[in-house]
């Protein structure tokens, strides 16, 4: 059998050594990554077969469909060729898996491999990619992207991120199934409709005098709940209530810091904020705290759910971003928010990469459609915290959180080697509800894409200079996955692609 291992190193530092000297009762090792999509995807191996991978700096062969392939699992024809994927494990990034003391973490490169395709590429997608020393592709791993500009911050600003994250979840006594809870009003006939088609409606009494009008029949869409809910002590007693302790208890028995947890908008759900960490630990924290979320409640008997928008009658759920600059000036503060803001509608394509993303916004109370900012004001879709602290609101959990902050960072940093002026004013409202003079009066003038096929003509029109920093290998790939996926996503049909979205996320 042909053998994972790509080179062997008697001298090179065994990290997986280490770590299982404090974790002696760890039996299992669960490679994970995150494919284009934000699909999270895990190989397990046993002790014995982790142990041989590190010991000889092996990497593991994969399906071709590990990192890109369409919802219902079928190979995306633009790219499919013969070969297989291949992943190195970061043994830096180990850790045990929440409060199972059997089970470790470990996050992956992407290496990928040489595409070969019928159709026309751009030639930097044709070409190998040799990974950097110990991490992945630089065109085709999105965590080596991350790494890649977090390097480049340091090394031309002196720059340094800490990066937090609020993950907003339902508790769910099921399964979600968009489907079942969701049901479509074309689909529903109100309860008296049938027989009151052919009934003769009387117009007088017996009086002879006219009667009211008769009541509309009963409306098929759901009424919105519009109870509040944020952070009642009633919704944290009982069953959920333990359920999202040791939720919080699992995440820092796996180093992963929490700041608070409190009751959301809404019955059953909830928010977890995560504390600041480094840039790379935190998107590899908040992948894992997802996971380890999910086993939590399962555990309990109930269902977390990620998913956007999972009811129609409720309050969405987003994936907060919060990202802190340090070690500039506040002139280069404000250049990096005024970089942030001009790309803000490119950098909605990463935050917001699925159809079912684009109901979070304007009709909800938290995330504007404008590209706008404002001082602790939520209604924006960038709230500053300090003048050095922002929380992107135009994130959720369908996202590679990879990109989305290599891709954010990297518009910061454009706007400081750019000097670009802030011509946004500091929103003192809700750009969603201002009339047209209030938002040219704050300088908002532009809209975040509202659907798909937006994103796609922003991806299309150009990376805003995205590929100077970033390379344009992975953001040219990232664009040609997601054009052949919104053809599939088409002719699937909307139902279709929530059902298979509420299965992963």
């Amino acid at each position: 059998m042909e053998s994972d291992v790509a080179s062997q190193d008697d001298n090179v530092q065994n990290p997986l050594q280490e770590f299982l000297l404090y974790n002696q009762n760890v039996k299992f090792i669960e490679c994970i990554w995150v494919d284009y999509f934000g699909i999270t995807r895990v190989r397990k191996f046993t002790l014995a077969r982790a142990a041989e991978l590190s010991n000889t700096r092996g990497y593991i062969t994969l399906n071709p469909s590990s990192m890109a392939c369409h919802l219902d699992g079928a190979p995306i024809q633009e790219i499919s060729s013969p070969g297989a994927d291949r992943m190195r494990p970061d043994w830096t990034s180990l850790r045990v898996i929440g409060n199972d003391p059997t089970r470790a973490a470990v996050m992956c490169w992407y290496i990928g491999k040489e595409i070969v395709s019928r159709n026309a590429l751009p030639a930097g997608l044709l070409q190998p990619q040799a990974p950097y020393e110990d991490e992945g592709a630089p065109a085709r791993c999105p965590r080596t992207a991350l790494r890649r500009i977090l390097r480049l911050s340091h090394q031309a600003h002196g720059a340094h991120f800490q990066v937090g994250f609020e993950l907003e979840f339902y508790l769910l006594d099921e399964p979600y199934d968009p489907v079942k809870h969701n049901p479509d009003p074309d689909d529903i006939e109100p309860p008296a409709a049938a027989a009151a088609s052919d009934a003769v409606v009387p117009t007088t009494n017996n009086d002879n005098k006219p009667l009211p009008p008769p009541p509309p029949p009963p409306s098929t869409q759901p009424q919105r709940d519009r109870k509040t809910y944020w952070a009642t002590a009633s919704s944290l007693r009982g069953k959920h209530g333990d359920v999202v302790e040791a939720c919080v208890d699992a995440l820092e028995e796996c180093g992963i810091p929490v700041d608070h947890f409190q009751a959301q908008k809404c019955t059953q759900q909830f928010k977890i904020s995560l504390g600041p960490q480094e840039a790379m630990r935190a998107a590899d924290s908040v992948i894992l705290a997802t996971e380890i979320i999910k086993r939590v409640a399962l555990k309990h008997g109930l269902y977390a759910t990620f998913f956007p928008t999972p009811f129609s009658n409720k309050p969405s759920s987003g994936l907060h971003t919060h990202i802190s600059i340090h070690g500039v000036s506040s002139s280069a503060c404000s250049a990096y928010l005024a970089g942030t803001l001009f790309r803000l509608p490119l950098l909605a394509v990463f935050g917001m990469p699925n159809e079912v993303s684009f109901t979070r916004l304007g009709g909800a109370p938290d995330v504007s459609e404008w590209v706008s900012w404002g001082t602790e004001n939520r209604n924006a879709a960038i709230r500053q915290i300090r003048p050095n602290h922002w929380e992107l609101r135009i994130v959720d959990a369908t996202a590679n959180i990879y990109l989305v902050l290599a891709t954010c960072i990297g518009a910061g940093l454009l706007g400081i080697k750019d000097k670009t002026p802030l011509l946004w004013e500091d929103c003192k409202g809700n750009p969603s509800t201002m009339d047209a003079f209030q938002r040219i009066e704050s300088g908002i003038n532009t809209l975040l894409p509202d659907g798909l096929g937006v994103s796609l003509k922003i991806l299309n029109s150009g990376f805003m200079g995205l590929d100077k920093v970033l390379g344009e290998g992975i953001l040219g790939f990232y664009r040609l996955l997601r054009k052949a996926d919104k053809h599939r996503q088409d002719q699937m049909g909307g139902r279709e692609v929530e059902v298979f979205l509420a299965k992963e996320f």
